[in-house]
């Protein structure tokens, strides 16, 4: 839909996509991935990177049918202690806090509210 609210007509459409050769077309396409390639996020995953998942995937599917109760609790200690680091890390940031000084902190006369609670 149009930002009038009226339905775009395909003549426009085309007249504009024909106006773009298929040369500018790749150029906007690969242009980044072709002049910066380790920094463009063209392709996901590497393959060292591929064969990690895969053993790690695979040797958890061989850990659950050997011995499926002692690799839950390894699971489960192991999330327990990667949550217990990330919530130390916050409360040892949140410790670091400093108050900001501002005037506005304590104004000169505080504003009248009003609250209605309709029972």
């Amino acid at each position: 839909m149009a930002m009038d609210g009226a339905e775009p007509s395909t003549d426009r459409l085309l007249e504009a996509s024909a106006a773009v050769s298929s040369d500018e077309l790749d150029t906007a396409r690969f242009g980044f991935h072709q002049h910066f390639p380790k920094r463009s996020a063209k392709r996901v995953f590497f393959a060292t990177q591929t064969i990690a998942l895969l053993a790690l995937i695979s040797g958890l599917i061989w850990a659950m049918l050997e011995a499926p109760a002692l690799t839950l609790t390894a699971l489960h200690v192991a999330a327990f202690a990667l949550f217990a680091i990330v919530i130390g890390f916050r409360l040892i940031a949140a410790a670091h806090l400093q108050p900001v000084l501002s005037r506005l902190a304590e104004p000169a006369t505080w504003p009248t509210y009003t609250i209605l609670c309709p029972l």
